[in-house]
Order: C-alpha cells, then sequence, then structure tokens
C-alpha cells in the first residue's frame, strides 16, 4: 500500500488508506485509487484501496502511476466532496461523466500536470483549486453557481469552457484561459490572468486582482471583450505574440499600463462610445483604433510601433513649455486645439512611433493666424507660420 506524505493528509477522508501521522501509521478518511482493477472505471472495487467504491460525497485521491486514465462511470450528478492528488501521483486524466465537486476543490501535491477531461460543476460557494506543487488542468467545461479560489504557486489552465458564474480569487500564481469563456464574476487577488488561444474571452466584472493580465494573442478574431473600466485588475497589461484586439461597447476608462510587444494592440469601439486609457503605453508594438468612438490617450505613450486609425478617432496630447496641444485624429482628418497660442517653430510630438494616416492639411483651433504641417513619420506637428 503507498502511503501518503504530510502534505497529503491535510484533507478529510473516509476510512480505507492508512498513513504516517508522526511516527505513527493510523487510518485517515477518503477512497484511495489503487488502479488495481480490470479496466479504469470509478465503479469498479478492485480500482480503489480495500475495495471498497466510493460513495456520495466522498473525497477521491489518487497517486501512483496505476490506471492514469481514471474514467467516472457514475451516475450523472453524482457528487464528491474533493478530488486530491498525492505527491507520488503520475500525470492523470481524468475522463467520464461531469464531476459535481463540493467547497473543497481540487489539489495536486504532486509535480506532475493534473487533467480533468470531466466537465466539472461548482456548487455554491468558492471552490478550491489549490496547484500546491504541480499544475491542473480544467480540460473540460466549467459551469456552476460557485466560483474558484487558485492557490499554490503553480498554474491553472481551463482548456475548456468555462462559464461559472461566481468570483475567481487568485491568491498565488496564474490563471491561463485557452479556450471560449465567460468570467462574469469578480477576479480578485494577487495573482495573475493569461488569455491565449483562438477563442474569444469575454469578462464581465469590476475586477482587483493586481498580478496583471498576459494577452497572448493570436490574431484580431482572438479578441477579448470586456465592459468594466476594472475589468483588467489594476496591475499592467501585456500584450505578445500576433496583434490582437480588445473590445468594448461602454464607456470606460482603463487605469491600467499596457505593454506592447506584439505587432499591435487594437482598442475596439464596437458603438459611438469612449475608450480613456489613463495608464502609459510602452513597447515596440503599436496601436489601433477602430469602431466608430473615441480613444483617448491620456497616459505617457512610449511605445515605438505605428499608431492606425481604421476607425473612428484618437485623441492624444501633448505639452511644448505653456502650449498643450490636443489633437484628434481620424482616418481623413486631423484636428488639433491649443490650450494657448503656438508660436512660430512650435513642435508637438504625439506618438514616439510612426503614423500610418497622412494628413494633407491639418485643422488648428485657438491658433489664431497659425498653419501647421504635420509628419507621419515622426508623428509630429510644426507650426510653420
Amino acid at each position: 500500500m503507498e502511503l501518503l506524505s504530510a502534505k497529503d493528509i491535510q484533507y478529510g477522508f473516509s476510512p480505507v488508506i492508512q498513513v504516517w501521522k508522526g511516527s505513527s501509521l493510523v487510518w485517515s478518511r477518503g477512497s484511495y485509487w489503487s488502479g488495481l482493477g480490470a479496466n479504469n472505471n470509478w465503479s469498479t472495487a478492485n480500482n480503489w484501496s480495500s475495495s471498497i467504491v466510493p460513495t456520495t460525497n466522498s473525497s477521491l485521491i489518487f497517486g501512483g502511476t496505476t490506471r492514469l486514465s481514471a474514467f467516472n462511470d457514475f451516475a450523472i450528478d453524482t457528487q464528491f466532496s474533493k478530488v486530491t492528488f498525492t505527491s507520488t501521483a503520475g500525470a492523470f486524466q481524468l475522463s467520464g461523466n461531469k464531476l459535481i465537486i463540493g467547497n473543497n476543490g481540487f489539489a495536486n501535491n504532486s509535480t506532475n500536470t493534473q487533467t480533468i477531461n470531466n466537465n466539472v460543476v461548482l456548487s455554491s460557494g468558492n471552490n478550491v483549486v489549490d496547484c500546491a506543487s504541480g499544475p491542473i488542468t480544467f480540460a473540460g467545461a466549467l459551469s456552476g453557481t460557485g466560483g474558484i479560489v487558485k492557490n499554490g504557486s503553480q498554474p491553472l489552465t481551463y482548456s475548456g469552457v468555462c462559464n461559472y458564474t461566481g468570483p475567481t480569487i487568485i491568491n498565488q500564481g496564474n490563471i491561463t484561459i485557452t479556450s471560449a469563456s465567460t468570467l462574469n464574476g469578480v477576479i480578485s487577488g494577487a495573482g495573475s490572468l493569461t488569455k491565449t488561444g483562438t477563442a474569444v474571452l469575454t469578462i464581465g466584472g469590476n475586477n482587483t486582482y493586481s498580478g496583471g493580465t498576459s494577452f497572448v494573442s493570436s490574431g484580431l478574431a482572438n479578441l477579448i471583450n470586456y465592459s468594466s473600466s476594472n475589468a483588467f485588475g489594476t496591475g499592467l497589461f501585456t500584450v505578445s505574440n500576433a496583434a490582437g484586439q480588445i473590445n468594448t461597447g461602454g464607456n470606460v476608462t482603463l487605469p491600467n499600463n499596457f505593454l506592447i510587444n506584439s505587432i499591435s494592440l487594437q482598442y475596439r469601439t464596437s458603438g459611438a462610445n469612449t475608450i480613456t486609457v489613463t495608464g502609459n503605453i510602452a513597447g515596440a508594438g503599436g496601436i489601433n483604433k477602430n469602431g466608430n468612438g473615441l480613444l483617448d490617450l491620456q497616459g505617457t505613450l512610449t511605445y515605438t510601433g505605428g499608431t492606425t486609425i481604421t476607425a473612428g478617432t484618437i485623441r492624444a496630447y501633448k505639452t511644448t513649455g505653456a502650449v498643450t496641444a490636443t489633437a484628434s485624429f481620424t482616418m481623413t482628418t486631423l484636428t488639433v486645439s491649443f490650450n494657448t497660442p503656438p508660436s512660430i517653430g512650435d513642435a508637438f510630438r504625439f506618438f514616439s512611433g510612426f503614423t500610418n494616416q497622412t494628413y494633407a492639411s491639418v485643422s488648428l483651433i485657438g491658433a489664431p493666424g497659425r498653419t501647421a504641417s504635420y509628419s507621419s513619420l515622426t508623428s509630429t506637428l510644426s507650426v510653420i507660420s
């Protein structure tokens, strides 16, 4: 019989296994997978220690390397208390009927990745997923009214469709989402969130997580829909790989700093709404404005890629001496207003990179008698007379 480590015996189980407690061998509660049966089914008695089949609300403990493709053939909607992988567990691939799990959730005490291919229904309340020593991947759908509390420094991945309605608390580490998913509950905690894959992620909460957002884009169709000014929490938003798109139909103010390490990040307004970015935008990539609304850039702009207006308007600001210029860029027009009249020779560089649009003329407001030209190569307005 395999013995459990101290890390493995933090959980309450039914009396079917022996574990070490200090120097003593004691009975602990739980249904421990031995894999000694003739198939992979959970209902096969010989697959469990002492040949005792788990019952409703049992805690399921998977360890060892025998029959790693354990199959849930219990009646649909059978509920279990917890799923634990011991420190000696191989890389299990659970599958079969959907899992309804109590608030005790899942724990991986092994360094191997544990994959839950079953659809999982989260009970009401917060369900703890502890990636204490190794990663956990939910490859099936995640649903239910409950939430997730992510503990442990190792990664947690949602590669199945995810639409549970409860909160997501990332206390440690990272959650990566790869499939079409909707997170409308509040996302909080010190951890981070990553979006990758080719599907759409929808974020609907007023979120407070501080670990940052990583958008590993696969192209403009691989977008993030959001509706709140706090959708991306308080941390850095980083986009990498291919050009990415974030889209909203609301009037939002994004406080995040953005780091664009891809070709570009497209800020899309799905209506005549306004996206205000008060954080700074940096990186080697560029930005793209799409949709009929306004993108108002109020932070420091040091990104060195191009600035493109596919649709709508970009508003940017530059101060030279006592003069602040406010520029409104569309696909075909450039209008610049001043808080005080500029002088001949004043120059205002709005972006560190180039502007994809060219403007044969510039409309000036608050600069009586002055004319100006705009260099798209350097994104600079020059007052010439």
